[in-house]
């Protein structure tokens, strides 16, 4: 299950319930949390990166100017994670309809960075999978990479439940790669807290 042409689509729409507060635009780096995931997504270099916006859209999108990705609004984003997996989708084969792969990531995992992207295209490759996820807190999840061939499965997803559940059905043909950090997002201002904490020490 050859990957020739890939994308790389970045789910950032959610309203950030349980935070108060944009996550996207929280500060990280010399940037915020949605700078450093589309940085990272580019200097992967695994083709188009296309960001999914929903809730705050207005306010992120400043801080995308001049940066070469495509945003693309989700304007079914309160129905959920899963409207935006479809909606990467369908950007990406109405745009690059030679698209055979898409890797699908969110921006509140502040310890991705494009080493674990290529690691999990090299162990899709290596394996043959028409899958290959990280894997933290024993269950797999984002980022993950999908050959065209479940792109169908994928649109069928539905609510916020994002690929999680899809990843866990097909589970034995998932290529897994361990990623401890992953477990490390962001949903509570404890959770940033406690990274800015980590941030400070020596």
């Amino acid at each position: 299950m050859k990957i020739s042409q890939p994308g790389i689509v970045i789910l950032a729409a959610g309203k950030s319930e349980r935070l108060g507060r944009p996550k996207q635009l929280l500060p990280f780096g010399n940037g915020n949390l949605i700078t450093r995931a589309v940085t990272t997504a580019l200097n992967a270099g695994k083709g188009p990166v296309a960001v999914i916006l929903g809730a705050f859209s207005d306010e992120i999108l400043p801080h995308l100017s001049g940066f070469p990705v495509h945003t693309v609004f989700n304007q079914d984003w309160p129905s959920g994670m899963a409207s935006s997996v479809r909606k990467g989708i369908d950007f990406f084969e109405e745009l690059y309809p030679d698209t055979d792969g898409l890797l699908f990531m969110v921006c509140d995992q502040p310890w991705l960075d494009e080493s674990v992207i290529s690691a999990l295209f090299s162990l899709q490759r290596d394996q043959n999978a028409p899958t290959a996820a990280c894997v933290y807190a024993g269950t797999p999840g984002t980022p993950a990479l999908f050959h065209q061939s479940v792109f169908q499965a994928l649109g069928k997803l539905e609510g916020d439940r994002g690929a999680g559940k899809l990843l866990r059905d097909m589970s034995e043909t998932v290529a897994k790669l361990a990623f401890p950090d992953g477990m490390n997002d962001i949903d509570t201002e404890d959770d940033y807290q406690t990274l800015l904490k980590r941030l400070s020490l020596p």
